[in-house]
């Protein structure tokens, strides 16, 4: 039994004399026990369809659409193509757009009745706007999909929200909540298709104006998850992986910021169980986090101004962590191997520049700037070496170059102006360098 409850046109047809108003509203239901209801207070358009007469298989079984729109120039859209879905679209202002989309029906071969339906199952969008201008856009693909969520919030004028549950995707999870002015949102689950696409999440806030985060699971991501949140103003944040149990935690607060990570593998099903977490807090910083492989992990916390920092992993079980305070220090980390572990600390003043490059197995490396216009450059090739590096003070120069296997190095620089080379190649060669005060020099090679 098909019931519907239709609100829309009535109030037009009731109140449109006394305020000169003019909503319009058009439901099409195809199928069982369908509710649709429509409330208009204003000009505003409201359009319903659920499920299709071009195909016995495209019905709209057991579905909710709800449409409350009080304004002018507002623009309400939902489709739903399956069974037990519910859309609620609420809008509150003036020219505010929402469309939403589960399933679809399409003509393959016009006049000959080929039709392609994709379901959309179990599924729930729910999109709420409050303020004029905003636009959010739902769409949630079918092929046997089942569980997945949509649920888009905007306060503010000229915020754009855009989410996708690609077809055959399943049990994901979208979250998106804007307050603010111009923020934009994007995410996705299942670019490219959704295939063995199940389990993930995305969740994108953002608090203040003209920020925008970007957040996409590739085809055959399982179980991963992407969380944004933003508050300041012209931040940005990017996250995109593919593979199983990754991990995105992006927390940027302050302005200008930018974030971007990535995780993914050569092919499918060979990324997984990485976790990258970036925190920004202050102005300008920029942070960028790219790893290949499963089990690696990167930290980067940034707090102050005009910091970066960059991390490439390649491998098993690499691990990055960068700390900077203060402004405008720069840190760059590149791991290729198994079990490599870089450490980064770069606090008070600022200027400072950390290079760590290590390609191998087990191999150490940490670095401490404190102070200014420091650099350090550490590069270790092969095993189980280790390099450990603090720098103290003002225009200290560190370069320790490592090849071959468990070979270690402890340098301290306490002062202004120093310099120190050090250069090991073979295995187990240990060198231990003080410099203590202004302008000392010092160079070491070791080779067996």
């Amino acid at each position: 039994m098909m019931r519907k409850l239709i609100f829309g046109t009535a109030m037009c047809l009731m109140t449109g004399f006394t305020f000169a108003q003019s909503n319009t509203s058009t439901v099409e239901q195809v199928g069982n026990d369908n509710n649709s209801s429509v409330e208009q207070s204003g000009s505003n358009l409201a359009t319903v369809n659920q499920g299709s007469n071009l195909t016995t298989q495209a019905y709209s079984n057991n579905n909710a659409t709800t449409i409350l729109q009080t304004g002018t120039a507002n623009v309400a859209t939902a489709n739903t193509i399956g069974d037990r879905n519910t859309i609620d679209q609420i809008q509150d202002g003036s020219g505010n757009t929402a469309t939403a989309k589960q399933g679809s029906a399409r003509d393959l071969i016009p006049g000959l009745g080929i039709f392609q339906v994709t379901r959309s199952t179990d599924n729930t969008i729910d999109q709420f706007q409050e303020g004029n201008d905003n636009i959010a856009t739902a769409d949630q693909g079918g092929l046997g999909a089942g569980m997945n969520m949509i649920d888009q919030d905007q306060i503010g004028d000229e915020n754009t929200a855009t989410a996708n549950q690609n077809a055959g995707a399943s049990n994901n999870m979208i979250t998106q909540l804007q307050t603010g002015d111009e923020n934009t949102a994007f995410a996705q689950q299942g670019s490219g298709g959704g295939i063995s696409t199940f389990g993930n999440a995305i969740d994108q806030n953002q608090l203040g104006n003209n920020n925008t985060a970007e957040a996409r699971q590739l085809i055959t991501s399982t179980n991963s998850t992407a969380d944004q949140d933003q508050q300041g103003d012209f931040n940005n944040a990017t996250s995109v992986q593919q593979g199983d149990n990754n991990l995105v935690t992006q927390t940027q607060t302050g302005n200008d910021n930018t974030a971007s990570a990535r995780q993914d593998g050569t092919f499918a099903g060979t990324s997984f169980d990485n976790s990258i977490t970036q925190t920004q807090i202050g102005d300008t910083n920029n942070a960028l986090a790219d790893q290949t492989g499963d089990q690696n992990n990167s930290e980067q916390d940034q707090n102050g101004t005009f910091h970066k920092s960059e991390v490439f992993q390649n491998g098993t079980r690499n691990t990055s962590r960068t700390n900077q305070s203060a402004t405008n220090n720069s840190a760059y980390v590149n791991q290729i191997g198994i079990r490599n572990v870089s450490n980064i600390n770069q606090n008070t003043v600022g200027n400072n520049e950390a290079i760590v490059n290590q390609d191998g197995d087990v191999n150490r490396s940490s670095i401490l700037q404190k102070g200014d216009d420091n650099f350090a450059d550490t590069d270790q090739s092969g095993r189980a070496n280790r390099s450990n590096l603090d720098q103290i003070g003002a225009h200290n120069i560190s370069m320790t170059m490592q090849m071959g296997e468990g070979n270690i190095s402890l340098l301290m620089q306490e002062g202004n102006g120093n310099m120190s080379t050090v250069n090991q190649n073979g295995m187990m060669n240990m060198s231990t360098v003080n410099q203590l005060g202004n302008v000392n020099t010092s160079t070491v090679n070791q080779s067996n």
